[in-house]
């Protein structure tokens, strides 16, 4: 999932489930999560400029990545069975 990049909405009780899971530190690994989501939208942002007199030519490229936003329906910790 390298070519997207998620922003999901979570319910504050997930929150305290991945926290509680994360260990003593606080650090969580969401690689260790699978997540069931809710998606609502998925599109690949665009940048737009102007220049006014002495304009220069300006090359924008667009971003290799997707941004995909939507909702945490469940998540559950895959190595939770290891601890």
């Amino acid at each position: 999932m390298e070519d997207f990049y998620f922003t999901l909405e979570a319910s504050p009780e997930q929150v305290q489930q991945v926290l509680k899971e994360s260990g003593n530190d606080g650090s969580a690994d969401l690689n260790e999560y699978a997540i069931i989501a809710q998606i609502d939208g998925v599109n690949k942002p665009t940048f737009q400029l102007s220049a006014e007199g002495n304009s220069k030519e300006v090359q924008v490229d667009r971003p290799d990545k997707f941004h995909v936003t939507g909702r945490c329906v469940s998540l559950l910790n895959l190595s939770a069975g290891n601890r």
